[in-house]
């Protein structure tokens, strides 16, 4: 007798060529590093906010969590937190973000002096271009510095403290009680991609 040779079942998958344009921009591309190190684009992060309140990511995930660990690649509360600055101070945060690394806290203190016009600093108006990147980032920790009794975002932290941190911290990736998660993982990149760009900006080869 010939054996008789069965397919296995495949799941049915909308090609992103049908998908919706706001969910075929974000399906599968991992976005973690776009939105988490200042590369995000106000239309990148409009379109994500239209799969979000559209509910467009049930063409291809059960619930926005899913969405976001298995499409984005990262956990949902990294995502909300964007779309809530989006909420909070509109597209240009992102537009200034991409120029100026200034935390949510300082760029509260300090937004009536944006526009889309730029940055308002002294009687003169820098554009938010990327050939203005460094006036643009000096011009927005002046301002900062001028509020008086501001309290920095992070206080400063001696090196010799930041090295014990994560020495410490080292340690305790190499003494885990148990393996990491899945979501676990992906805070983990997270951090390890941020302490890297800091590294980067303070002259430790790539």
């Amino acid at each position: 007798m010939k054996a008789v040779m069965r397919r296995a079942p495949v799941r049915a998958r909308l090609s992103v060529k049908t998908l919706h344009p706001d969910l075929a921009r974000w399906t599968g591309r991992r976005a973690t590093f776009s939105l988490f190190a200042g590369r995000c684009t106000p239309s990148d992060i409009q379109s994500l906010e239209r799969v979000r309140s559209r509910r467009l990511y049930r063409q291809v995930s059960p619930s926005w969590r899913d969405f976001c660990v298995k499409e984005l690649g990262c956990h949902r509360r990294n995502v909300e937190r964007a779309l809530d600055y989006l909420h909070e101070f509109g597209p240009i945060y992102f537009r200034v973000a991409r120029l100026a690394h200034v935390p949510a806290a300082d760029y509260r203190l300090i937004a009536r002096h944006i526009d889309e016009g730029g940055v308002h600093f002294d009687g003169s108006i820098i554009p938010l271009s990327a050939d203005k990147r460094r006036q643009v980032s000096d011009a927005i920790q002046q301002l900062l510095d001028r509020i008086p009794d501001r309290q920095p975002a992070h206080p400063r932290v001696p090196a010799a403290r930041m090295l014990k941190r994560l020495g410490f911290a080292a340690d305790s990736l190499a003494n885990l009680d148990q393996p990491l998660d899945a979501l676990d993982k992906m805070d983990l990149a997270e951090l390890v991609m941020r302490i890297r760009r800091l590294a980067i900006a303070q002259g430790i080869a790539a």
